[in-house]
């Protein structure tokens, strides 16, 4: 009987771990397993693909966004809005967006800090509500 019982607990737990999900298929800090893959699913029109034609694709460039996470370089670990896109957002850029300008900044600027850089951008920095995305569209060749 003790036979028996130890069997059946060692089957039970290999046929109970079958449905449990795999430790290496969560995302590393919030981010998409699949990367761009993940994002292309749904975000597939030719203005968003159109980054692919641009040096922020470069991913021969290690500090280009396509060399680093991908989309999620500039729109942040995207692991729950793919799960719940109506309910989670993630940074989005332009005036419509709903993502603060601050935070908009900060984004760009974790990239873009060089010294001829911030020379020549120091005073549209400091205005309020203004973001790069007033000027520039990453998604184009500017």
């Amino acid at each position: 009987m003790k036979s028996f019982l130890k069997t059946f607990a060692v089957l039970s737990l290999f046929w109970m771990s079958s449905f449990a999900p795999s430790i290496s298929a969560a995302p590393v800090e919030g981010y998409s397993e699949k990367g761009d893959e993940t994002c292309l699913m749904c975000h597939s029109t030719d203005s968003v693909k159109a980054i692919t034609t641009t040096k922020h694709y470069d991913e021969s460039n290690p500090k280009s966004p396509a060399a680093n996470k991908g989309c999620e370089s500039c729109h942040g670990p995207s692991a729950e809005h793919a799960s719940n896109p109506m309910m989670v957002k993630n940074v989005r850029f332009g005036a419509d967006s709903d993502t603060p300008a601050e935070v908009q900044l900060e984004t760009c600027t974790s990239c873009h800090d060089s010294d001829p850089w911030k020379a020549s951008h120091t005073a549209f920095l400091s205005m309020p509500g203004v973001t790069c995305s007033n000027c520039h569209e990453v998604h184009k060749t500017n």
